[in-house]
């Protein structure tokens, strides 16, 4: 299913320009959730891996990177690590229900902007940010989560969740220490007003079932990108042509 999702942004690009594409394997899994038990740091690192070696085994072929969910994160990695000697070689990234979509970046002509982020945080992409092109459902909590929702602290705390346990317990006690959990670093919601915090516990634990279906059973982490959108193609279709548009500028194609 996850994998349908990026076909659909795939034939977006392909209605405006030609393309080969090319998949790069990895263990897509969160924990004790497929992926054979590593974290979701560990497989990401596979598939960074994998990427860099695919564009290091393709020397002056021009790549476009397409990521979806968990595999947005195999893209950040990759990218970070990219040598310089390649950085050419990137036309444009489009990443799709991306955990660390910044809250300003949302896919031009289909919905406004949203006050939501990703749930593991705001981040750009770096030197790539203007290659780069986000799209979010507006009730997919993975992309685009409440500032305050309790589903951040889920992620901040599961990053690392594996079978090892005593390593995923050391993580957790190194997070604490570390006072790194969103909700106390970047939005002081503890420190600034405790006291207001547990009195609206209760909306918040409300939205937080409301993220647990939404992401679930509502379908709108997966189907909600394929799905016609405002009468014309699902969000993952309509990706495509802004990847191609940024894609043909950096090759001189009008």
């Amino acid at each position: 299913l996850t994998s349908n999702v990026v076909d659909e942004t795939i034939r977006g690009v392909e209605s405006t320009m030609k393309v080969q594409p090319m998949w790069a394997w990895w263990p897509a899994g969160y924990g004790p959730v497929g992926g054979g038990g590593a974290s979701w740091q560990r497989n990401s690192d596979v598939g960074a891996v994998t990427v860099l070696d695919m564009i290091d085994k393709n020397p002056g072929r021009k790549i476009i990177l397409v990521g979806y969910s968990g595999g947005c994160l195999v893209i950040r990695k990759a990218l970070e690590r990219l040598a310089a000697r390649h950085h050419d070689a990137i036309l444009a990234v489009g990443l799709l229900s991306d955990p660390n979509r910044p809250a300003d970046k949302v896919q031009s002509g289909v919905m406004d902007p949203t006050r939501g982020s990703g749930v593991c945080g705001g981040k750009d992409t770096g030197v790539f940010t203007g290659l780069t092109f986000w799209t979010t459902h507006p009730q997919d909590p993975i992309s685009n989560a409440d500032p305050d929702a309790l589903i951040r602290s889920v992620a901040d705390f599961t990053d690392n969740l594996g079978t090892d346990l005593d390593a995923f317990t050391q993580d957790v006690v190194k997070t604490l220490n570390s006072r790194s959990l969103q909700l106390w670093r970047e939005r002081s919601l503890f420190a600034r007003n405790p006291v207001h915090w547990f009195q609206t516990i209760g909306d918040r634990l409300a939205r937080g079932l409301q993220d647990v279906l939404n992401y679930s059973a509502r379908g709108f982490h997966t189907r909600g990108y394929k799905d016609p959108w405002a009468d014309g193609p699902g969000l993952a279709f309509r990706l495509g042509p802004s990847i191609s548009w940024r894609a043909r500028e950096e090759l001189g194609i009008v």
